[in-house]
């Protein structure tokens, strides 16, 4: 998609490029390649606290639903931060910085 500048824009998560196991791993800014599994595990939480947050809506257990989405965003933020490819300087920061506000969560 070309934006209204003539820009490409891209998308900011992309689960795709985040379970991507393969020789064409993430890399770090400074051109280094992450370590394979770094991040896998809080993706894989960061996937399955939608479905217990819906069980916790048919429950009507509310204060357990703030408290998982709470979560969610803690470990999706961290598994993007840990498993996306971070080119620039600018985006790094941002991602760190999002996933050091979450841990409060």
């Amino acid at each position: 998609m070309v934006g209204p500048c003539g820009h490409q824009k891209k998308f900011f998560f992309n689960i795709f490029s985040l379970l991507q196991l393969s020789s064409q791993r993430a890399m770090y800014v400074s051109a280094e390649h992450k370590p394979l599994w770094r991040g896998v595990l809080h993706l894989v939480v960061a996937c399955m606290l939608p479905f217990c947050m819906f069980v916790c809506i048919a429950i009507h257990k509310w204060s357990l639903v703030l408290f998982l989405f709470g979560k969610f965003l803690w470990y999706a933020s961290s598994a993007y931060f840990h498993r996306g490819n971070l080119t620039t300087p600018m985006h790094y920061v941002i991602a760190m910085a999002v996933d050091y506000i979450t841990i409060s969560m």
